[in-house]
């Protein structure tokens, strides 16, 4: 049958098969479904635990992160579907890459968003194209070469000052 009406033997088990219908929705234990919410009553921790994959597809493209009911993050796209934001949405709310360095918790990254999102790294900043270090448009910017030991600085796209292996600085020339 399409609808199953059923009422409990004991308070120790029900078993249903089929499709269960519940407009005023379900509780098991101390979770509530009803509706498009999940509710958690009392105190604890909700786990998912699953043999595969974990997938959210959220058709508005916003997974709003809250706590208390306050909207404190989001995970979304834009209008150009292949843009990914994670944004702190505290006002000052900084945003922080975290890991675990041979066991102690460090902060690899924070990007300070009471200062115009400026990055702070906890080490070394490593390029993997050979050392580009570009500003605005790209046209000023600050090159190492690992290959040939030197450090170039160029401004409106072209070089300017160089410091080669020997540590000779070069102003407008690219050689001694």
């Amino acid at each position: 049958p399409e609808n199953i009406i059923a009422t409990a033997v004991d308070s120790t088990t029900g078993d249903f098969s089929g499709v269960v219908t519940a407009n005023a929705g379900i509780k098991v234990d101390n979770i509530t479904i009803d509706g498009s919410e999940i509710d958690l009553s009392g105190t604890g921790d909700f786990t998912v635990d699953v043999g595969g994959d974990i997938i959210i597809d959220s058709d508005g493209a916003d997974i709003l992160l809250k706590h208390d009911g306050t909207h404190w993050g989001s995970i979304f796209t834009n209008a150009t579907p292949n843009n990914l934001y994670i944004q702190s949405m505290i006002s000052d709310g900084d945003i922080y890459l975290s890991g675990n360095d041979g066991g102690s918790n460090i902060n690899a990254l924070q990007l300070d968003m009471s200062d115009a999102g400026t990055a702070t790294f906890n080490h070394d900043v490593i390029v993997a194209d050979g050392g580009f270090y570009k500003f605005g448009n790209g046209n000023t910017r600050i090159f190492g070469d690992t290959s040939s030991n030197l450090m170039s600085f160029v401004t409106s796209g072209s070089e300017r000052m160089r410091i080669d292996s020997s540590g000779n600085l070069l102003v407008g020339k690219t050689s001694a």
